[in-house]
């Protein structure tokens, strides 16, 4: 549990899945055997309005005929809470979903993102709208990301915000081409409509 102004937040978990996705399989399809995560995150908050976190997860378990996987995927920022009239907060942020360098050997070490934890831009990674690093998820190449956020709200209470992002994407294994893979922009408006925050 969190203090109002300051605190720790510890998490751990382990995940098994049934048929996950070998990227190195004939069409990159459902055809792991058992795929096994473990995660772990830690988050520090400050008495100045600036928080911590990190977020790692480690990879295992039997993939198609006879490879293993071995990925792994990091994720790091800082959040700075203004102490102004509105809430503000200005953040960044580092991804690194690992890539698989070798398709041809037994250990298919590009990070299976099954969970889709990370949606803070909304084409690249998103479901909603389009989602386009599953393309990167089945081919294996991994992702590299380096976001820049900013959010104001325009009351006390945050029920008017307006949140910006943005995303530079690189892959993590260019495959003897260009590891560049877009930017991306991202402008929205929220307005929460009442107070219990079931009609946003």
């Amino acid at each position: 549990e969190q203090g109002r102004d300051n605190g720790l937040f510890v998490t751990f978990s382990a995940n098994w899945q049934k048929k996950a996705v070998d990227p190195t399989a004939a069409v990159a399809i459902a055809a792991g055997k058992n795929l096994y995560t473990y995660y772990g995150g830690i988050e520090a908050k400050t008495i100045d309005g600036l928080d911590f976190w990190f977020e790692g997860a480690i990879q295992t378990g039997n993939a198609a005929n006879g490879r293993e996987y071995g990925g792994y995927g990091l994720s790091s920022g800082a959040d700075w809470h203004l102490r102004t009239s509105v809430p503000v907060v200005l953040g960044i942020q580092g991804d690194w979903l690992r890539g698989d360098s070798d398709t041809t050997d037994t250990k298919v070490r590009a990070f299976q993102n099954t969970w889709e934890g990370q949606q803070d831009t909304l084409i690249v990674e998103s479901e909603r709208y389009g989602e386009v690093s599953r393309y990167l998820q089945t081919a294996g190449t991994g992702l590299r990301a380096g976001k820049a956020k900013a959010e104001i709200g325009f009351d006390a209470n945050s029920r008017y915000r307006l949140k910006t992002i943005y995303g530079y994407y690189l892959l993590d294994e260019a495959r003897g081409g260009s590891d560049a893979f877009g930017q991306e922009l991202d402008l929205v408006f929220t307005w929460q409509y009442n107070a219990a925050g079931n009609a946003v």
